[in-house]
């Protein structure tokens, strides 16, 4: 079993981690923080996603990528504006920001955590 943590901060953070609820494959938990304000008195939601990998007995495991691929294929439908600030931490440890990333950015940095 394998983790990542998707930390999102903006208007549409919630929504965002609600439409990777369900997500074949992973075990998804969301965890609502207090919002912040934004420099224009703005109030940005904060949301920590934590995506677990399930692993069954008797099937073979997929790869990030391939998860990568049902994720892009979850997501395909959501529209929201970008996300302001997103981290991404894998179990590795490996990290990577974004400012203002669409759903589709998030998946192209999921696809290279493999």
């Amino acid at each position: 079993m394998s983790q990542i943590q998707i930390s999102l901060e903006g208007a549409s953070a919630i929504a965002l981690a609600e439409a990777l609820k369900g997500l074949p494959g992973f075990e998804v938990s969301v965890e609502v923080g207090e919002p912040t304000e934004a420099v224009r008195g703005e109030k940005l939601d904060r949301v920590l996603v934590t995506l677990t990998t399930v692993v069954t007995l008797g099937t073979s495991t997929v790869g990030l990528a391939d998860r990568a691929v049902s994720l892009a294929e979850h997501v395909r439908d959501f529209q929201s504006p970008p996300v302001t600030s997103v981290l991404i931490v894998s179990e590795k440890g490996d990290r990577v920001k974004l400012k203002d990333a669409t759903p589709e950015q998030i998946v192209e940095v999921l696809k290279g955590m493999q």
